[in-house]
């Protein structure tokens, strides 16, 4: 363990005493603190402090990013390459040693540099907020919305699968189905009933479900529903919606408001309706008054319920530690690049490599809004060798997304709350098996090189 913290020390000391540390430290702050002074917001105090969060923190994590796979290419192919490793190898030491200790070495790098940026990030957020404080600018969203760590609850989709079962049985009987029109059948139905249930015409209702989180007490804040929609008919025509909740079988009324134009809505609910529940149906009617129009609700998020979990300090430094795990997974990447190849190709692949797994990422996520088109279970895709294709993609694509795991900075933005469960699957999916993997690939690399010559 001395001789892997000693290789540690030499790598942090060679990094401190380099310019390019000094240089990407401050790099850093500046990207933090100066992207807001770049890049203007909406205007409003909630606007900035997403600016701040999610595009300031994250051209920060992108710079770092960088860092750590250079740092890990140059870690040891340098080293090869002037032949100075041997000077390590002759102590002795095991490649086990040399690696683990060249990893700890740009991890703690790595922790530094990180601290820094959330450190100015989070400085950045609240001198923003007490600048519009004294400005006599409302704080109140700001606060409530983007500086929270609350739990989202989406309505369930049972009721989707359970219409799209039953028009199916209906068909059936029809005799209108076959072998070889039953995919495209299928996902017609689906795309039919996805689109008549994201509408709501003047006079009708719709009732949504949702899993009441485990555990809900009767202490704590109160929960809020959130609701946005698009209205057919321009602002200045009002639009009079009512929200309801169902006890013991009826109805009764919580929200009545007319409202003019679209945006988006909070109620607070009274945390009783929340405790021993299992499920909480709320009924949405859209009241026959003034000009007939008809309501969308945009994207899966247009309804959802949020529950207060902790404070936001504990949610930002959650946020921070999934970044870290993210950044020690591809120093562990470039450092097994470096000691397969040269400098100047192990930056090559690795980049590489990180820029197919988004693009995988990237286009999974297209996949999962094409299931509103009808095309998520291949029914477009001809011949056998197109289908093959376009299932070995979808299967690559959602691997990559469950490797990715939570967005931290979306999550910040949004006042998302972020797990201990979520951040302990990008643990053990990015740093003990992907990076035990990589580990392993770069100690037997190591092992089999001349290092000596």
């Amino acid at each position: 363990m001395n001789r892997v913290l000693a290789i540690a020390a030499m790598t942090v000391r060679t990094a401190v005493h380099s310019r390019v540390f000094i240089a990407l430290l401050f790099a850093v702050i500046i990207c933090v603190a100066g992207f807001p002074m770049i890049v203007k917001g909406d205007g409003t105090v909630e606007g900035e402090i997403r600016l701040i969060l999610e595009y300031s923190l994250g051209a920060a994590f992108v710079l770092l990013c960088i860092v750590s796979l250079w740092s890990g290419s140059a870690g040891v192919s340098m080293e090869i390459a002037g032949k100075q490793v041997h000077l390590i190898r002759s102590k002795p030491v095991t490649v086990f040693q040399l690696w683990i200790g060249k990893w700890l070495g740009i991890a703690f790098v790595n922790v530094v540099l990180l601290g820094a940026a959330a450190f100015v990030t989070y400085g950045s957020v609240w001198y923003s907020l007490n600048k519009a404080r004294h400005a006599g600018a409302d704080t109140s969203r700001a606060e409530t919305e983007i500086l929270a760590s609350q739990l989202e609850v989406l309505p369930d989709d049972k009721p989707l699968e359970e219409y799209v079962s039953l028009l199916w049985d209906e068909h059936q009987k029809s005799g209108v189905i076959t072998p070889e029109n039953s995919e495209e059948l299928l996902s017609t139905l689906r795309q039919e009933v996805m689109r008549e249930l994201k509408n709501v015409r003047f006079g009708d209702t719709r009732d949504f479900q949702f899993v009441i989180p485990a555990g809900e007490s009767s202490n704590g804040p109160d929960p809020v529903l959130e609701f946005s929609f698009m209205a057919s008919r321009d602002p200045e025509h009002h639009t009079h919606v009512e929200w309801q909740v169902e006890r013991d079988g009826s109805f009764s009324t919580l929200y009545s408001e007319k409202i003019y134009g679209a945006g988006k809505y909070r109620i607070s609910l009274p945390r009783e309706l929340v405790v021993n529940r299992s499920i909480l149906t709320l009924r949405f009617n859209f009241l026959p008054e003034g000009h007939e129009q008809t309501l969308l609700f945009p994207e899966d998020d247009s309804i959802r319920l949020l529950f207060t979990k902790g404070s936001a300090v504990q949610n930002f430094v959650k946020g921070i530690l999934v970044l870290l795990i993210k950044l020690l997974f591809l120093s562990a990447l470039g450092l097994t690049a470096g000691c397969l190849l040269s400098l100047l190709v192990a930056l090559f692949v690795s980049f590489g490599g990180v820029a197919a797994y988004q693009l995988a990422c990237f286009f999974t996520g297209q996949e999962q809004g094409m299931s509103l088109y009808g095309f998520s279970d291949g029914s477009h895709a001809e011949g056998f060798f197109e289908r093959a294709s376009f299932y070995l993609a979808m299967l690559a694509g959602r691997f990559a997304w469950s490797f990715r795991g939570v967005d931290p900075l979306k999550r910040l933005a949004q006042g998302l709350f972020i797990s201990w469960g979520e951040i302990g699957w990008v643990f053990v999916a990015q740093l003990l098996i992907a990076g035990t993997f990589v580990a392993l690939i770069g100690c037997w690399t190591l092992s089999k090189k001349e290092l000596a010559l």
